[in-house]
């Protein structure tokens, strides 16, 4: 299967991921993000591993406003 992505707001990444695939026994790809603070209606594009850095790069989207100067969003039909 795809990589399985896991990103976290505080410094875990490391720890979870090494977990997952040596005491868990995880076989897909891991790609493990820590320090990242995402908010409901966020998407992210993760791009490649840079070496020898082992970081990768990371876009975060927001695609739908939950609310916008106190108004909620609304989907509108025409």
């Amino acid at each position: 299967g795809g990589p399985l992505i896991l990103v976290f707001t505080g410094d875990y990444a490391k720890l979870v991921g090494e977990t997952m695939t040596k005491d868990i026994g995880v076989t897909n790809p891991i790609v493990s993000i820590d320090n990242l603070e995402l908010q409901e209606f966020d998407y992210i594009d993760v791009g490649e591993m840079i070496y020898p850095a082992r970081v990768v790069p990371v876009v975060v989207k927001s695609l739908v406003f939950p609310e916008v100067s106190g108004r909620k969003a609304e989907v509108i039909e025409q």
